[in-house]
């Protein structure tokens, strides 16, 4: 039986350290085997129906010379980074965390992401072009047919060309892997197209940032907008998410909002104020992974709408860009910080074989209905992280966590405070034997799943 992780027991080897009163809120700080800073954030989601659960990650950091902008992964195996601060570079970084740098012929490179051709695509803001480099680093710069267009963010298209926004220019692009350049003038006077994405439905979708839109251009050119319901917001990334629809920020507005295929619009404001949110990715556990600039966070929010954010370990650090690398892990940039960031998710949350053991959630008080006992609550996050499931019947981890949530939910609701008595004290030995942990256990059982609780 594999056991779910104890909370102490934090990803990088060797930082370990036990979680008190007092670290908890701020995170655990300490030094991995590479000489890298290595933060480790235990991170709080709440959801209404299985109330809180705390899930560590660590944020590792590695510096650089430069102020890294975007960075995207790539068919090497690595994740390859532009550069916003006038150098002449592009970067890659291995996922151990090694970085290379190459020259390039034009300073201030913007986008970039991954071709159809194994090679990188990048724009050149202040250049005016967009860019190609192969993985062994030789550069080809492709210059923009209008002048001062400021073309920004790229990304590969559904027809096998890559997208482009033009923020001055005021259009949207589109170069073949030969390097044909066409282009599409937006309805919108002076909107700004900001970040472009592929989607799901064929079309490709990108923000206006001053125009206050979200913006749809099929593979033909055909171009709808959609105002935002909330003026001045500003959005800014745009990513696909599992659910089928689109995902983006509102840098101004504070916001992180979805647009159906048909253009339906919800927002979800931010937990604290002039958070600043930039850029938005989908993550390797199916949830939505953005950057928070001002607020020197990372925050994660499920297709439900559920907000988390992850400080990272120092002060002014700018994160802009991130991107799920090919290690099953969170990448960003941190723009004034120069440096590149990682995030290591949880292993149970990396989509693992279904032989594997699902964590078992923490609930807390507050989350839950009115009715449910706190006291059982404090009881079943005492002794959480000491019970663990296998999988009976192939299950992917997907379905074993939306099981386990929803045995949490019927276990703490059906045992209540006329149970409390029955379900022991405190100790694991009485905890087990109780009504609480049996309730749980057999609703895990009738789904599927063999528990187990450990010393």
């Amino acid at each position: 039986m594999i056991y779910a992780p104890r909370l102490y027991e934090v990803l990088e080897e060797s930082v370990k350290t036990p979680i008190t009163a007092a670290n908890f809120s701020r995170g655990l700080t300490g030094e991995s085997a590479r000489g890298t800073a290595c933060v480790v954030v235990f991170l709080l989601v709440c959801t209404a129906l299985s109330g809180c659960r705390i899930i560590p990650r660590a944020i590792t950091e590695f510096p650089l010379t430069g102020a890294p902008l975007c960075i995207t992964a790539a068919p090497d195996g690595n994740l390859w980074f532009t550069c916003s601060d006038g150098s002449n570079k592009i970067g890659r970084i291995t996922p151990a965390g090694v970085v290379t740098e190459f020259p390039l012929p034009t300073a201030n490179s913007g986008g970039i992401t991954a071709g159809p051709d194994g090679n990188l695509w990048f724009t050149e803001p202040r250049g005016n072009k967009i860019g190609r480099i192969t993985p062994a680093g030789v550069v080809t710069e492709f210059p923009l047919p209008g002048p001062r267009s400021s073309p920004n963010a790229i990304t590969l298209g559904p027809d096998g060309n890559l997208w482009f926004t033009e923020m001055v220019g005021n259009r949207i692009g589109r170069i073949t892997p030969a390097g044909d350049i066409t282009e599409f003038p937006l309805p919108t006077a002076n909107s700004g197209p900001n970040w472009i994405a592929g989607s799901s439905n064929g079309s490709l979708w990108f923000t206006e940032t001053q125009g206050n839109k979200i913006g749809r251009i099929t593979p033909a050119g055909v171009i709808t907008e959609f105002p935002l319901p909330s003026p001045s917001s500003s959005p800014s990334g745009i990513t696909a998410g599992p659910d089928g629809n689109l995902w983006f920020t509102e840098m101004v507005g504070n916001r992180i909002g979805r647009i159906t295929p048909a253009g339906v619009i919800t927002e979800f404001p931010l937990p604290r104020p002039n958070s600043f949110p930039v850029q938005i990715t989908i993550g390797p556990d199916g949830h939505l992974w953005f950057t928070e600039a001002d607020g020197d966070r990372i925050g994660r929010i499920t297709v439900a709408g559920v907000i988390s954010e992850f400080p990272l370990p120092g002060t002014s650090q700018r994160p802009l860009c991130i991107a799920a690398g090919p290690d099953s892990n969170l990448w960003f940039t941190e723009g004034q910080g120069h440096k590149i960031g990682q995030i290591t998710l949880a292993a149970s949350f990396r989509s693992p074989p279904s032989s594997l053991a699902a964590r078992l959630s923490s609930v807390v008080g507050g989350a839950c209905a009115p009715y449910v006992s706190d006291s059982n609550r404090r009881l079943l996050q005492s002794h959480s992280q000491k019970v663990a499931a296998r999988p009976q019947r192939g299950q992917t981890a997907d379905q074993t966590q939306a099981d386990w949530t929803a045995c949490e939910e019927a276990t703490v609701t059906q045992t209540g405070k006329t149970h409390l008595a029955m379900t022991g004290s405190a100790d694991l030995p009485s905890f087990a034997s109780g009504i609480l942990y049996k309730n749980f256990a057999s609703c895990m059982q009738e789904r599927g799943y063999a528990l187990a609780v450990r010393e």
